[in-house]
């Protein structure tokens, strides 16, 4: 957890090999691609912040905040697995919701995730 954000390249980095992940967990279906801000102050205030999800060949989804969201978390998106192929995909939808943690965020995600229909 880098909170000064010093230093170059990306200050937090969370690494998933979906390969293993379905091997150790099949029944796993979707993945919620979320932060919080755990001083729970407005994501707006945090400089230069940016969230991007990559694949083996690159940049999939990038988002850089700019400012413009008030709330204290960020749905990015959702990483699910087609039921028929076992290939996965990425979702982005840079949706605010409120917590510090995850698990105070998680509500807000589900009730998102089923308004899509996701």
């Amino acid at each position: 957890d880098n909170r000064s954000g010093e230093g170059s390249g990306d200050d937090e980095v969370i690494r998933i090999d979906l390969n293993k992940l379905n091997t150790a967990f099949p029944q796993v279906t979707k993945l919620a691609v979320l932060v919080n801000n755990f001083s729970n102050k407005p994501l707006s205030l945090v400089k230069s912040a940016y969230l991007r999800v990559l694949d083996a060949k690159g940049t999939m989804s990038f988002c850089r905040l700019y400012g413009a969201v008030q709330s204290t978390g960020l749905f990015f998106g959702v990483i699910m697995k087609n039921p028929q192929t076992g290939v996965w995909w990425f979702q982005a939808l840079c949706h605010p919701v409120q917590g510090q943690m995850s698990e105070q965020s998680l509500p807000q995600v589900i009730e998102r995730l089923k308004a899509l229909s996701l």
